[in-house]
């Protein structure tokens, strides 16, 4: 069991939000049939904000740059 929050601000132009999915550290563990434990996964605490800007290209066009950043920082780019 676990528990996150986080804080949305949002106009017609621009949005900011912070959150923390997991605030509990937790571990998953897999118990075969054989009685042998193995771990497979484990939750730890990550910082997570994020911020976009809306450009009105022109009347028919919005462009929305956005970017996030997590904390422990780990980096992986994704283009979307």
């Amino acid at each position: 069991m676990n528990f996150g929050t986080g804080v949305f601000y949002y106009t017609d132009k621009y949005y900011v939000a912070v959150s923390v999915p997991n605030m509990l550290p937790a571990k998953h563990l897999n118990i075969r049939d054989d009685g042998q434990i193995r771990r497979f996964g484990t939750e730890t605490q990550h910082y997570f904000i994020t911020g976009g800007y809306v450009f009105d290209v022109n009347e028919n066009l919005k462009l929305k740059p956005s970017t996030m950043i997590r904390w422990p920082l780990v980096l992986r780019y994704r283009w979307t």
